[in-house]
């Protein structure tokens, strides 16, 4: 689990709430479709959460390879605005936090990008150890 700090006390005391929502990012622009719900309360590892991310991912997917010239794949992230301080700080809805390794492992993110880009044949240039 991600040390996440508050950026408001600055102490490592940031949690994610256990439902709510997640924006797909790719190429630092939001998808238009890229909201995904989550609920941690059904189960640890939502299930719904990872086939909902697969299934906005090849639609957008699906849309961009029948681009002319479709850009490559640079960068990806998965943003959330539900998460609290436990010291109840009040955060502004302008931060938002990267849900990746709490909600789902870069491993999984990394495999099922590449998944995708190589049905839909789009490139995918992510440099891994920076995430």
């Amino acid at each position: 689990m991600k040390n996440l700090i508050c950026p408001v006390c600055y102490q490592s005391s940031l949690e994610i709430e256990p439902r709510g929502v997640v924006e797909i990012i790719l190429n630092r622009r939001h998808l238009e479709k890229g909201r995904i719900l989550f609920n941690m309360l059904r189960e640890v590892n939502d299930p719904s959460f990872k086939k909902d991310l697969i299934n906005r991912l090849a639609e957008y997917f699906a849309w961009r390879s029948k681009l002319k010239h479709p850009t490559p794949i640079k960068s990806f992230d998965l943003f959330s605005t539900n998460f609290h301080c436990i010291h109840r700080c009040k955060i502004d809805l302008r931060y938002r936090f990267s849900v990746i390794d709490l909600l789902i492992s870069t491993a999984e993110v990394r495999s099922i990008l590449e998944m995708l880009t190589k049905e839909y044949n789009i490139d995918l240039l992510i440099n891994w150890e920076e995430c």
